[in-house]
């Protein structure tokens, strides 16, 4: 009997917990559509266009969710709610935005991104904009995480846009990075020397002492083939 109470009484804390971190998620969406402010624990991942953010954030979540392109691909942040859900043995994904969705295939939600961001920037004839779409992912193997992803810092706008399309994403970023409450995740492609970084500055006028901060040196698999060329010669 003891066992069977034990048993009863760890399914009953499960339980417990899930419904907890739905409350949250659903809280949270919300007040992303309304532009309030949750003073939970949460991670903004920040980089220059093209350096490796997406690649990083897609194998976190096992499935591709983000648009590529070369010049610039995100263009919208993109609030990811990674959920702890035991009986989902494989990702399930619903983009939740201003109205609600149905769950749709991993395979099918980059598209689905995709579409919403053209179509809402066409709206609004503009190139980039800071209202986030929020998609929410569940997976036996996730943890309760939720991360930002941002657009990747550019340094000239794409032909046929706005000029001030990059200091629209720094500003952007800023925004996003400020709250006390969020850690940053920075990539920093490794064929970059760090003093002549060009988005550092920017890091560390959010966060001047990093205590906030987490750097992550990427596409380092570039830099060795690099260096490795280098040698034979």
């Amino acid at each position: 009997m003891d066992m069977v109470a034990t048993a009863a009484a760890a399914a009953a804390a499960a339980a417990d917990t899930k419904a907890r971190f739905d409350a949250y998620n659903r809280l949270q969406a919300a007040a992303v559509v309304f532009g309030k402010k949750l003073p939970i624990l949460e991670i903004v991942a920040i980089d220059g266009q093209s350096d490796g953010k997406s690649s990083l954030l897609e194998a976190l979540l096992g499935f591709r969710f983000n648009v590529r392109e070369v010049e610039m691909g995100n263009r919208r942040p993109l609030v990811l709610q990674m959920v702890h859900d035991p009986t989902a043995l494989d990702p399930r994904c619903r983009s939740q935005e201003e109205d609600g969705s149905p769950m749709v295939l991993a395979t099918t939600i980059a598209d689905l991104i995709k579409q919403r961001t053209k179509r809402h920037l066409w709206k609004i004839q503009a190139a980039v904009f800071s209202k986030a779409i929020v998609m929410r992912a569940e997976y036996a193997h996730y943890p309760n995480l939720t991360i930002i992803d941002t657009p990747g810092f550019v340094l000239k706008a794409k032909k046929g846009e706005p000029e001030s399309t990059p200091e629209e994403i720094l500003l952007m970023v800023k925004s996003l990075a400020s709250r006390s409450h969020r850690l940053l995740l920075f990539l920093q492609r490794s064929s970059v020397e760090w003093c002549s970084s060009l988005w550092l500055d920017a890091i560390r006028e959010i966060d001047p002492t990093f205590r906030r901060t987490m750097i992550v040196i990427s596409k380092f698999d570039n830099r060795l083939k690099s260096i490795g060329k280098s040698i034979a010669t």
